[in-house]
């Protein structure tokens, strides 16, 4: 890596990179940023496999140990296909097809192009191999995305001997666990000060409480699609989460983004006695959608004349 490129990174960015998920062989489950559901005709949105993806490389022998030593890949052999340059073929765990085709000069980014790399994802154990390898060959990791990283998602920018960049990336189990606050009981205020409409956050137990115009519901700030942190976007009238895209209403429904997604998770809410808005933290409700029974109406005071007491 040059000096320029070493300016550029962040203490953020480099200490990200090494950070190791706990161990665990679970594989990944997210389709990726461009993930789709499906097209018109049915077919299926996932893409599970590519073919085979081609690299040149100056030092065939290098690039093989690498890609079989570090990335984990396994050799098949070399001359294989009708490739008339030196050339070695190995496979990824998912059946998807690496050649690399040694030459005499390699350019890994094309002039006038930007932010070209080629992404892998691995399981935790494979991925805490894949950081004791950097360890062990001395190799310059970092995230690109570091401030984009959801609570559970693992990521490495690095570059392969003959400068390709790649990524490596690893959701672990944690990704999707249930996140609580484990604040006990938050008193939110008066319910006099919420208008309908209002959305207030509090932050320290990562809780939105919204009041519709059914009533008052408090919501998890975790994204049901990966454990990201959403924000309310005013001007919008809608969550978003900025990690991975998924959008929701002011009622927690999804409506974008990512596919099939559950509603916002919901937390307890009652009243004092002197009306102000409870939360309970401790108690997490999972729905699918929002539903009007799902609001709880602010209570109101009876008035009772002196003769009936």
């Amino acid at each position: 890596m040059n000096e320029r490129q070493q300016v550029q990174r962040t203490a953020r960015q480099i200490a990200r990179a090494h950070e190791a998920p706990p161990p665990s062989d679970a594989t990944q489950t997210y389709g990726g940023h461009s993930f789709a559901e499906g097209t018109a005709d049915g077919t299926h949105g996932f893409v599970q496999r590519i073919s085979h993806l081609v690299l040149g490389v100056t030092d065939l022998d290098r690039s093989e140990h690498f890609y079989n030593d570090f990335m984990g890949m396994d050799v098949i052999g070399r001359g294989l296909t009708a490739e008339p340059r030196p050339h070695s073929l190995l496979r990824m765990n998912d059946g998807s097809l690496l050649l690399l085709v040694e030459q005499e000069e390699v350019i890994p980014r094309r002039p006038g192009t930007n932010a070209v790399h080629h992404a892998f994802t691995m399981t935790p154990n494979q991925y805490r191999r894949a950081l004791e390898k950097v360890e062990e060959y001395g190799i310059d990791i970092w995230v690109d995305r570091a401030q984009f990283l959801a609570q559970g998602e693992y990521n490495m920018n690095l570059s392969d001997p003959d400068g390709h960049g790649l990524e490596i990336c690893c959701d672990a189990p944690e990704a999707n666990e249930l996140i609580l606050p484990n604040m006990g009981v938050l008193d939110c205020g008066p319910a006099e000060n919420y208008k309908v409409g209002d959305v207030k956050l509090f932050k320290d137990a990562d809780v939105y409480v919204v009041r519709t115009k059914d009533g008052f519901i408090a919501m998890s700030r975790w994204c049901t699609h990966m454990n990201g942190r959403i924000t309310w976007n005013k001007e919008h009238w809608r969550f978003q989460c900025p990690f991975h895209h998924a959008t929701f209403d002011r009622r927690g429904n999804h409506i974008g983004g990512q596919p099939n997604l559950d509603a916002l998770r919901l937390y307890t809410v009652r009243f004092s006695d002197e009306g102000n808005v409870l939360v309970d933290t401790n108690e997490v409700t999972h729905r699918t959608c929002y539903e009007p029974a799902q609001a709880v109406k602010r209570p109101t005071r009876e008035l009772v004349a002196p003769d009936a007491r």
